[in-house]
């Protein structure tokens, strides 16, 4: 009895340390992480659908002209935003993926885009655009400015950084 008291507190002693090194403490809240709402992507790729054949309707005034202007843009749109998605997501989901802990740095906002640095490494996106975490703080995001200690799991695209977990360190 008394020897697994002992093993469970070491272990439990040994798993705090390795967290603490590793620059996580436990007690941070999950501020975003990273889904596919391909819900949302459908009724996005289908309202351009919709504008791109009432466009082609008015401009050519010819139904087979607007069907095809319409689907064509229709595919080629729903592909672009939804296999960017899939792509960042798959790799998050296979732990395909880096890890940065630290303070923010650099933080610089505007109305429709934000950039900042932890540890040197940088993560710049524009409100409500591409995969991954891109709600800029006026429009209610969750990475706010200089000295506040973030975790992050970001996956690397081209020469991108794309957010796809953060969490409040405690």
């Amino acid at each position: 009895m008394k020897k697994t008291v002992f093993l469970s507190a070491l272990f439990a002693v040994v798993t705090a340390l390795g967290n603490v090194a590793f620059g996580r403490v436990y007690g941070g809240q999950v501020l975003y992480e990273i889904k596919v709402d391909f819900v949302l992507k459908l009724i996005l790729t289908a309202l351009i659908g919709v504008a791109v054949f009432t466009a082609a309707l008015i401009y050519f005034k010819s139904r087979l002209y607007a069907l095809t202007a319409g689907a064509i843009m229709l595919v080629f749109s729903f592909f672009i935003l939804a296999f960017s998605s899939v792509k960042v997501y798959c790799e998050y989901k296979t732990n395909n993926y880096y890890e940065i802990a630290g303070a923010v740095q650099n933080f610089v906002t505007s109305d429709d885009s934000e950039s900042f640095s932890v540890e040197n490494v940088e993560f710049s996106y524009k409100d409500g655009s591409g995969a991954g975490y891109n709600t800029v703080q006026s429009s209610g995001g969750v990475i706010s400015g200089d000295g506040r200690y973030i975790y992050i799991r970001y996956v690397k695209s081209g020469n991108r950084n794309i957010i796809c977990y953060v969490e409040n360190m405690v």
